[in-house]
């Protein structure tokens, strides 16, 4: 039966990213995380919540010099739809709250000066800054009326 393999599929990765939320889910960030996870809204907040946060510890490495360019189209596709996003809405998380949060979590890097980049004006220099932009994203995509699962 088809099912099955599906259900353990969704199982699997629903582990994998509860594993990733547990590991980001330190002090600064806890009170974004829904713990426990009960509800599929639960956990695709958790997971995109938990994709930000491993990026915002990478502070945001978005930019890549000359010297970085991509090698390959995978390269690319990869760097403009991760993994984690991918799986989130494979796993039926909703692209508009996905891709919300991100954009509305999204850092301006001082270094990147270009006359086509309008910088967004969010700046965060700790955890306890990021966390309090990722809240308000939160609350501002939630009053919008998206859901985070579809």
């Amino acid at each position: 039966m088809r099912i099955a393999p599906l259900a353990i599929l969704s199982a699997a990765v629903l582990l994998n990213l509860s594993t990733s939320v547990s590991q980001a889910a330190d002090a600064t960030f806890r009170s974004l995380m829904v713990e426990p996870a009960v509800t599929k809204d639960d956990a695709c907040r958790n997971g995109i919540i938990a994709h930000r946060i491993e990026k915002w510890r990478k502070k945001d490495s978005l930019a890549s010099s000359s010297s970085q360019a991509f090698m390959s189209v995978e390269e690319i596709v990869k760097d403009v739809m991760p993994d984690a996003i991918r799986s989130l809405q494979d796993q039926g998380c909703d692209p508009r709250y996905l891709w919300g949060f991100m954009a509305c979590t999204g850092i301006d890097d001082p270094g990147v000066k270009s006359e086509y980049i309008v910088p967004s004006g969010v700046t965060a220099e700790t955890d306890e800054e990021m966390a309090i932009i990722m809240k308000e994203c939160v609350d501002e995509i939630g009053a919008a009326g998206v859901s985070p699962a579809l």
